[in-house]
């Protein structure tokens, strides 16, 4: 165990139950001094962490344990985190073409003409995506000249778009089955000149397949 956060956890839990070190060491049957060295973050033996455990009514692992990196880990373990790049070029988002499905995330209040020029991204990003594969070169660049104006549109209209695709295992249904890849494409949009970097997306939430 970490002393240094074995330490921050005694301060933390003395100071919740508004102790003074003197108080705690009172409870805890211990020197003050004791005390002192381990909110310092010195090693401390077993039978002080018993001791200061029992003061807080708590077990020595609940002690010695990273509540930052305990909250992490609950949180990745609740979401998935969809890391996103700003749109400029139609090249950039026909790349990305070719996933299992798509999700389109707005966020605010858009006018008509702001609202338009959404629809008409997601329409057109939409039957791209559902043919990506099966077009000739030739063919996706003509696709790359019919979105690219319809991009430059939307940043005139000071809607910023940001793009990325988040890839997972899942499992059918079927006993036994072998875990398949899947992946998604995130098209977020939000109003003004500074795209979003990162969706949250909380594990288990249906998406739509492309």
């Amino acid at each position: 165990m970490d002393p240094k956060i074995v330490g921050k956890n005694i301060r933390q839990h003395r100071e919740e139950r508004h102790w003074t070190q003197e108080e705690l060491a009172i409870v805890a049957g211990i020197d003050v001094r004791t005390i002192q060295r381990a909110e310092s973050g010195q090693k401390l033996a077993l039978e002080t962490l018993k001791a200061l455990a029992n003061a807080f009514e708590i077990t020595i692992d609940q002690l010695s344990k990273d509540s930052q990196e305990e909250a992490l880990a609950e949180f990745r373990a609740k979401y998935s985190v969809i890391e996103l790049s700003p749109l400029g070029q139609a090249a950039d988002l026909c790349q990305l073409f070719g996933t299992h499905a798509y999700h389109f995330q707005r966020v605010g209040t858009f006018n008509d003409d702001q609202a338009d020029s959404i629809a008409e991204l997601e329409q057109v990003a939409k039957d791209y995506g559902e043919i990506w594969s099966d077009l000739e070169p030739i063919q996706r660049r003509d696709a790359e000249k019919c979105l690219q104006p319809l991009i430059e549109r939307m940043l005139s209209l000071e809607l910023a778009v940001s793009v990325g695709v988040h890839s997972m295992k899942l499992r059918s249904t079927v006993e036994e089955s072998q875990p398949f890849a899947f992946s998604v494409l995130y098209v977020a949009i939000v109003r003004g000149r500074q795209p979003l970097r990162a969706l949250i997306r909380q594990k288990g939430t249906p998406v739509q397949f492309a």
